[in-house]
């Protein structure tokens, strides 16, 4: 039986990967909108070019004109006299260029199959991965979306950005997972701020 390489934090790695963002090093950036011309489920996702056990980083990214005002996603509070409060979280992304555009980044995560958790966040389904992205994204107020979570996938193929980087192996959790928390300190996505329940 041979013996699995062990589990190491590899500050370079990390801090190659938080400087590089969004468009450099080995980040890779792909317009959701190559995903809409395909019919067949299975075309779509070839377009991504990933292995069905890639893992890694990922990012959700958004035109800046579309966050230029404040916005509002209601967070579910603790309750009181058995009803659940509902707690207003205004927010404005911090704006970043990423080619000739400014950008947001909405929505931060990482996984050990990066093209399954993208399958997710585009299905309109409640109680799968991607169900906080878009419950967040139809409840901001952006015109043309209303309430409709079917409406944010089709905002999302039509202006979305999926920022990715490829950390495979199981020994890299602890790395993935530490991009993620820095990521997160650095750009507050506001998406992924989660309700109490």
């Amino acid at each position: 039986m041979k013996k699995s390489d062990p589990a190491l934090l590899k500050e370079i790695q990390i801090k190659e990967a938080l400087d590089t963002f969004p468009e450099k090093g080995s980040w890779k950036i792909f317009e959701c909108s190559r995903l809409a011309g395909h019919r067949k489920q299975k075309k779509k996702w070839k377009a991504l070019g990933l292995q069905e056990t890639e893992g890694g980083n990922y990012a959700f990214l958004l035109p800046e004109r579309f966050f230029l005002v404040w916005r509002i996603i209601p967070l579910h509070g603790p309750q009181r006299n058995s009803r659940t409060q509902k707690i207003p979280f205004r927010f404005r992304p911090i704006p970043i260029h990423c080619g000739k555009l400014k950008w947001v980044v909405l929505y931060v995560g990482k996984t050990s199959k990066l093209k399954q958790r993208f399958q997710w966040h585009f299905s309109a389904r409640d109680g799968n991965g991607g169900a906080q992205m878009l419950h967040n994204l139809s409840q901001c107020n952006i015109k043309g979306i209303g309430k409709s979570r079917k409406r944010a996938v089709q905002f999302l193929l039509d202006h979305g950005v999926i920022v990715y980087r490829i950390l495979s192996r199981p020994q890299q959790a602890a790395n993935r997972e530490m991009i993620e928390v820095n990521l997160w300190a650095k750009y507050s996505p506001p998406f992924n701020i989660k309700s109490e329940r």
